[in-house]
């Protein structure tokens, strides 16, 4: 009996106590090591974290800090395990395509991750659709503007689907920018 409560007692010290703060700790010294630009020991730390304990904010904390450092390759790889490990976050996969979009100007791949990582789990999200049509819209005025219908219709089914007056202003705001 005296074996079985200090069993059951390791076991529960092991998991509630000893993973997460040797997970915490690994998370901390890899996230330490993007300042001092030791990026392959960093992502090494990150992967050994993952194994005692998954920390979504520290995919996030990872995500920026390597964008800072405009590191964007170790970022996007960061960005798609955060959405792929958390059913496809929403917050995360706005990060990714702002990234995309506004630092590296690859419209299409920030339209894509808007479609496919957003848009695919949460039909008709608000702000999903309105970023996408910004993207259109951006990548219209600066390469393509064949874009531009594609941001239109954006704008115009965000307006059609919210009705309420205050929440249509603000979608209207974004028509006239189109305009």
């Amino acid at each position: 009996v005296l074996g079985g409560i200090l069993y059951i007692f390791g076991y529960f010290c092991f998991t509630f106590m000893y993973r997460p703060l040797k997970a915490e700790s690994l998370y901390r010294a890899g996230y330490n090591l993007i300042a001092q630009e030791l990026y392959a020991q960093s992502e090494t730390n990150f992967n050994k974290a993952l194994t005692y304990k998954v920390k979504k904010k520290w995919f996030f904390k990872y995500g920026r800090a390597y964008r800072e450092k405009r590191q964007y390759e170790r970022a996007a790889v960061m960005y798609e395990q955060l959405v792929k490990r958390f059913k496809f976050d929403k917050e995360g996969a706005l990060e990714y395509a702002h990234m995309e979009a506004d630092d590296l100007a690859d419209y299409e791949r920030a339209a894509e991750i808007v479609r496919r990582f957003i848009l695919d789990y949460h039909i008709n999200d608000k702000d999903a659709m309105l970023y996408l049509g910004d993207i259109y819209l951006e990548w219209a005025t600066e390469k393509d503007a064949s874009k531009f219908p594609l941001a239109r219709a954006r704008y115009s089914d965000l307006v059609e689907t919210n009705k309420v007056k205050s929440k249509s202003l603000f979608y209207l705001s974004r028509m006239l920018r189109y305009y």
